[in-house]
């Protein structure tokens, strides 16, 4: 059974009604496969619980394209190179630090283009009450160079990830959070299954307009009003 406490690091009760809390498990004896069961992910080395996304791979009846593709233990440099492009053509902030935290856990995925590296999946190892054995799998981050924007390679990368989990033996594919404009393509992909805080839904319209009202939020009146709905 998972054990978690609570840390209530911040509250407004003045001019809002707000109230922020940390989940923080317990990690001595902990069975990660079932804490990713229940919402968590790790990052770097600290869980935290989210809107997860996963793939059931019963589900997904996407075939892998043929491109060449190569697993790794070490981030080599284009993988950087890679991302920054990335982020880059997306516009985003560069802010995800996973790309830059490696452990025992890390595996890449490296998908090449005529030779060339152009894309690559950052996975993350899980073990359940066996710590030898992998009996959870998370594409923590993946990303590509745009170097031909039509090949849509994200998309692509999936078919490959989802593969690999079944070759492990797995029944599902942990793709990461699902937040914001960013994230509601997940929504699309066979499988498709989301944490709501208490059990896994496959409800497509709720998770898309959870996605789309955070991406719209500006002002904390606006929270104020979410969190009292």
């Amino acid at each position: 059974m998972l054990k978690y406490k609570l840390e209530h690091f911040f509250s407004l009760q003045e001019k809002h009604n707000i109230e922020l809390v940390k989940c923080q498990l317990e990690t001595e004896g902990l069975n990660e496969r079932e804490a990713l069961e229940n919402g968590w992910l790790l990052s770097a080395d600290k869980w935290y619980q989210c809107r997860s996304v996963r793939i059931v791979l019963r589900k997904f009846n996407v075939q892998p394209t043929y491109f060449n593709v190569q697993f790794t233990k070490e981030r080599a440099s284009y993988i950087i190179d890679i991302y920054n492009k990335y982020v880059e053509y997306k516009g985003f902030r560069s802010i995800d630090s996973d790309v830059y935290y490696e452990d025992e856990r890390t595996e890449y995925l490296i998908l090449k283009d005529e030779g060339h590296p152009v894309a690559f999946t950052k996975f993350q190892h899980y073990t359940g009450l066996d710590s030898s054995k992998t009996e959870g799998l998370e594409s923590q981050l993946n990303a590509w160079n745009f170097h031909k924007p039509k090949l849509a390679l994200g998309k692509k990368m999936i078919a490959h990830e989802a593969q690999y989990a079944i070759t492990l033996g797995l029944d599902h594919l942990y793709i990461g959070e699902g937040c914001e404009l960013g994230s509601m393509y997940k929504a699309d992909l066979p499988g498709f299954e989301w944490w709501t805080g208490s059990e896994w839904s496959d409800d497509k319209e709720t998770y898309k307009n959870l996605c789309i009202r955070e991406s719209n939020i500006r002002t904390i009146y606006e929270l104020a009003d979410i969190f009292n709905a």
